[in-house]
């Protein structure tokens, strides 16, 4: 029998054996099935070819271990009293864990593993620096399962494991059982994670495509990118999320089980797809230095009144959905929503996000507005209509939203003040001759420069409300009422002006 590629420098040490039982042997290829001791101390199997099933015993305490070892069959971890470690060994079969009395711990080092097997409970394993083709636990409990520097090409799956922990530059394609007790994941990556029934998940500096929790108690990311995250059917204790980088950030119907005033808190994440949270009863939840970059955000249905936002940075022309299927206005719902979410943050003094949210109410209250004045219009008529409050209060506010976008946008009204200026400006010219210029359409296309320079300075100085005539200088009619016009326009445009400029001021 050929051995393997590791071992051809040393083919002139290797003997064949054949026997069936073993206890600290080197250089050996045992061509049958065999049943491998070890009795503590130096138990130590180094340079061996196993050809067909092995059957790992481990009785005594101290080094029991394998060393530079290939495993053509099975390996059957049959009798643990006590630890057993692999070391830089290539294992082809399956490695088969069934002792029923297990006190020690089953590590690989620097070893490829084709299948983990786990089928009795109270099993303890640690890979390390190795490769492993897939983890397997058949109904049964896992006492501790830790991964450091270490790839598994396929799954991690099973039944119950108490603790997983996943440490330093490994990469697991997907985990999934159906319950743990604790999960720590640090500085490895994922291609899908599906916790369920976990008390406590930790994961810090991970890189994953899916994860997703299911009746999780504790639940911490930190420093992680991940693709598509999702919290579903949760009753949780405490829940943070900080500095992360998500495709898309999901949670549905979680419930707060615990009595810390401070349990939910979301700080410095970043949001590129939707961001969504249904039937969800969070408490006093808090949002700070959230970045959504997608328009799509969802709060359905979930107790957002409670909730705390801090800095947060909402895209362009996002509006969340609320799920909103009541008797009420949908407007009117946005509108209460957003204009408790400006109150809360008037109350932090965060006027930043005040700022943002009372934008909103506006655009909202403007919305239910116009509900009100077309069915009003509907049912008494277009003229009832003009005369009743409900026409003021909507021009009022369309106006507002048009020339400053509720007082958020300082380059529009200044730039429609001085168009409107201009305007106004050119018809009064009509009737003044004073200033010795004319009117822009009165000149040609001819330009004089003296005259243009004049016009440009005394446009200037009648967009002051409070600007002043000779005393000799008596004003037309026309010119008169043109004046008033500007004085008016100029003013009221100054006022958005000043305004927007003063939108976070407290």
């Amino acid at each position: 029998m050929k051995l393997h590629k590791s071992f051809q420098k040393y083919s002139d040490k290797f003997i064949s054996s054949f026997a069936t039982r073993a206890e600290s042997e080197s250089y050996i290829q045992f061509t049958k099935e065999v049943t491998a001791t070890l009795r503590g101390g130096e138990s130590v199997f180094s340079y061996c070819q196993f050809e067909d099933t092995v059957s790992v015993v481990s009785l005594g305490r101290g080094n029991n271990s394998f060393k530079n070892c290939v495993f053509k069959g099975n390996v059957h971890l049959a009798q643990m009293g006590n630890s057993v470690h692999f070391l830089n060994c290539y294992l082809e079969g399956e490695v088969i864990f069934e002792s029923k009395n297990s006190t020690g711990l089953i590590s690989f080092n620097e070893c490829e593993l084709s299948t983990l097997v786990s089928r009795i409970s109270n099993g303890s394993f640690q890979i390390s620096s190795s490769t492993v083709k897939s983890i397997l636990h058949e109904n049964c409990s896992i006492r501790r399962l830790e991964l450091v520097k270490t790839k598994v090409l396929s799954d991690i799956t099973g039944s119950t494991i108490e603790k997983l922990i996943i440490n330093t530059e490994s990469n697991i394609n997907a985990i999934t059982s159906k319950s743990f007790d604790s999960v720590s994941i640090n500085s490895s990556q994922l291609k899908l994670v599906e916790l369920s029934q976990a008390k406590s998940a930790t994961f810090s500096s991970v890189h994953a495509k899916s994860i997703t929790f299911k009746s999780t108690e504790r639940i911490v990311l930190a420093n992680s990118e991940i693709d598509s995250v999702s919290f579903n059917e949760c009753n949780f204790n405490n829940f943070f999320v900080n500095e992360c980088n998500c495709g898309e950030f999901v949670i549905n119907n979680l419930r707060y089980a615990g009595s810390s005033t401070e349990f939910f808190k979301i700080n410095h994440l970043l949001v590129s797809g939707s961001f969504e949270i249904n039937d969800s009863t969070l408490g006093n939840a808090v949002f700070e230095f959230l970045l959504v970059r997608s328009a799509n955000v969802v709060f359905r249905n979930s107790d957002y009144a409670d909730w705390e936002f801090n800095k947060v940075d909402w895209p362009t022309g996002y509006e969340i959905d609320l799920g909103y299927t009541g008797m009420l206005s949908e407007n009117l719902v946005h509108r209460d929503f957003y204009r408790e979410l400006k109150r809360k943050c008037i109350a932090n003094e965060n006027t930043i996000d005040a700022a943002y949210f009372k934008s909103k109410e506006m655009i909202f209250h403007t919305r239910y507005i116009g509900e009100l004045s077309k069915e009003y219009k509907r049912i008494h008529g277009r003229i009832k209509y003009l005369k009743n409050d409900l026409f003021s209060e909507w021009f009022i506010l369309w106006t507002n939203k048009v020339f400053s976008g509720f007082g958020g946008n300082v380059w529009r009204p200044l730039l429609l003040g001085l168009i409107f200026h201009l305007l106004f400006f050119n018809l009064f010219l009509l009737d003044f001759s004073h200033f010795g210029i004319k009117a822009f359409y009165q000149g040609g296309f001819g330009v004089e420069m003296a005259s243009s320079i004049k016009g440009v300075v005394k446009y200037l100085e009648m967009f002051n409300p409070l600007h002043s005539f000779d005393d000799k200088v008596k004003l037309g009619i026309g010119a008169l009422f043109m004046d008033i016009v500007m004085r008016v326009s100029s003013g009221y445009f100054i006022f958005y002006i000043l305004r927007a400029s003063r939108k976070f001021a407290k």
